[in-house]
């Protein structure tokens, strides 16, 4: 990606974090071409946001995997924001996260445990209702905003759910 498109998108998203500051509720998506860069202007954003105070960022690489795998990363990206300004041995595992976690932020390690209980029952629309509620349980056990980021957005198309952008869509109004 040419360096003044890119200074000129990292100025817009500026603006959006500005926006969420303020309270105003913000939708981003970043697209382009395969291999232009976009992975890794996230990543630098995420960079960005992990230094305001205020924020939380939560980064969930979505990529090539199925959707029982995406519930599994965007539960660990959620636990793994608080832990990042904590500790640099960030537990690998779901369930060490959770150890870790519980301390921490134990309404959020409550509704995570939950959710895979709804997961192991096959409640799976229900589960994912959850999944998509977790930012809002984290953000009001931290009092920080969530800024959720999520790489490869696409992929919430097989989580196991038959509209799972309707289920989204309506979480985020």
């Amino acid at each position: 990606m040419p360096f003044l498109m890119r200074e000129a998108i990292q100025m817009r998203l500026q603006k959006r974090v500005e926006d969420i500051e303020n309270g105003y509720r913000q939708n981003v998506g970043i697209i382009g071409s395969s291999g232009v860069g976009k992975t890794r202007l996230l990543c630098e954003f995420f960079q960005f946001l992990s230094r305001n105070s205020r924020l939380l960022p939560v980064y969930v690489k979505a990529e090539t995997i199925e959707g029982p795998q995406l519930i599994q990363q965007w539960m660990g990206a959620v636990l793994s924001a608080v832990m990042l300004d904590r500790t640099l041995n960030i537990p690998k595992t779901l369930t060490g996260l959770l150890r870790e976690a519980e301390s921490v932020i134990p309404k959020t390690v409550i509704a995570v445990k939950h959710l895979q209980r709804l997961l192991r029952q096959d409640k799976n629309s229900l589960a994912i209702k959850e999944l998509l509620m977790l930012s809002g349980t984290l953000a009001r056990e931290t009092g920080k905003k969530v800024v959720l980021m999520i790489d490869e957005f696409q992929a919430i198309e097989r989580l196991p759910v038959s509209d799972p952008f309707l289920l989204l869509g309506k979480q985020m109004m």
